[in-house]
């Protein structure tokens, strides 16, 4: 499961995000929210190009999970998944699987598809321009 990470900010903006999370976790809330949104809309469209439909299942077990803010640790966090409620198959189609005849001998390998991967890679730039634009509109509202 992948989700949002912020390893890739500067120390000095990862600081500046623990102070907003830490004074204005609803902004914070609202920002994941919106990133939460537009990851999932990355998956859903990398899913519906890499993976072909049978039942369409695959596609609508991507979710996208609520987002919370720990009082303890001070984070706001957010997960964006595949239920396997709905699609028991998920992990097949991410790690890739063993294919076997009714026989019982294998025929082959079946290579994941990598659909969270995929998309991480492709949402990346996105997601760090629109953490700067974040933290400009903090700056511009909070020193007048």
């Amino acid at each position: 499961m992948d989700g949002f990470d912020f390893s890739e900010l500067t120390e000095f903006k990862k600081e500046l995000m623990g102070e907003i999370v830490e004074n204005l976790p609803k902004d914070a809330q609202k920002f994941l929210d919106k990133e939460k949104r537009k990851f999932l809309k990355e998956v859903k469209k990398t899913a519906k190009t890499n993976v072909g439909k049978k039942t369409g299942n695959y596609y609508k077990s991507l979710k996208a999970g609520k987002t919370r803010y720990n009082k303890k640790s001070k984070d706001v966090y957010t997960k964006v998944y595949s239920d396997s409620k709905i699609a028991p198959h998920n992990h097949l189609i991410e790690n890739g699987h063993i294919i076997k005849g009714r026989d019982g001998k294998e025929k082959g390998f079946a290579l994941g598809k990598n659909i969270f991967k995929k998309s991480e890679m492709a949402f990346q730039s996105t997601y760090e321009n629109d953490t700067n634009e974040f933290l400009e509109g903090y700056f511009k509202d909070n020193l007048k």
